[in-house]
């Protein structure tokens, strides 16, 4: 009967949130979502400079015409 109660109060704290996951309740978790933040970053940061170098490279034909 006392895990009714329980289960009963955290319904009551959390609402529907009590049926999922607390969030930083998995270090594991949330490190494997930071290493994809990361990777992700990098990605960008990659693009961009693929991007500003093709820009730079752009610029300079067009002066030269």
């Amino acid at each position: 009967m006392k895990a009714c109660c329980c289960v009963g109060a955290r319904i009551t704290t959390r609402g529907e949130a009590a049926f999922t996951p607390r969030e930083g309740s998995e270090p594991d978790g949330l490190a494997q979502r930071v290493a994809e933040l990361e990777r992700f970053c990098g990605q960008l940061a990659l693009e961009n400079a693929v991007l500003k170098k093709a820009l730079q490279g752009a610029a300079s034909r067009s002066d030269t015409r």
